[in-house]
């Protein structure tokens, strides 16, 4: 099925969208609950605002983005970062 120019909103429940493709598709405020998106990929996308939670990340990478105020767990991942690099820093005691 093919959805061009389309303004509505869509109800699912209970159905098998795999290997579709959304492409220059607004979803904002949209809802995703008990949703399987395994091996799928996110490129080009405004996720501002958005809350992941009870969530399966493992194998997720992520990269090329902009993480301004991105936060796990409540803490910024940009002072994990900090905190990781400063870590690695040799502190000249030998």
């Amino acid at each position: 099925m093919e959805l061009n120019r389309l303004v509505e909103r869509i109800d699912a429940n209970d159905a098998n969208f795999s290997g579709s493709v959304f492409e220059n598709v607004n979803l904002s405020g949209a809802k995703f609950h008990n949703v399987d998106l395994a091996n799928s990929s996110v490129g080009d996308a405004n996720l501002q605002g958005m809350t992941i939670a009870n969530a399966n990340l493992s194998g997720v990478s992520i990269s090329d983005c902009r993480l301004d105020g991105f936060k796990v767990d409540g803490v910024l991942v940009s002072d994990l970062f900090a905190a990781y690099y400063a870590a690695q820093q040799p502190t000249g005691n030998a």
